[in-house]
């Protein structure tokens, strides 16, 4: 299934919060499964994203981390002088399509999860 990078890193902590939720052996495996698939593209997502810190941000001096600080911040300081590059390239990226080879999970009527939850799986689980 294609699926943008944007929708692979919103699904990240729902599918997390799957994860922690009690059921049957052979579901579990397979939302385990596809998790183990979705890691596997977020890791490439986040070396992408780090190198476009490295190459607009600026290292904090306090932890050594590449930040860029974009319009809006609320920490008060200034605006990264590489802010307006680093959005544009970083929003190319969300927009990537990638094909990501997964089983969608079908949950059982019992399962109790909050609609929050939910809402960034919809392609990942049938109902």
């Amino acid at each position: 299934m294609k699926l943008t990078n944007m929708e692979l890193l919103n699904a990240r902590e729902p599918m997390s919060k799957l994860l922690t939720v009690k059921l049957p052996m052979k579901l579990s495996f397979k939302i385990a499964k596809v998790v183990a698939t979705l890691n596997e593209h977020l890791a490439v997502i986040t070396s992408v994203g780090q190198g476009l810190r490295e190459t607009y941000g600026e290292k904090n001096p306090l932890n050594g981390q590449y930040e860029v600080i974009l319009p809006g911040d609320k920490s008060g300081r200034p605006v990264s002088p590489g802010a307006a590059e680093f959005a544009e390239k970083y929003g190319e990226l969300m927009k990537v399509e990638v094909e990501v080879d997964f089983e969608a999970i079908t949950l059982p009527d019992t399962v109790e999860i909050e609609p929050m939850v939910l809402m960034s799986l919809g392609k990942f689980i049938k109902v």
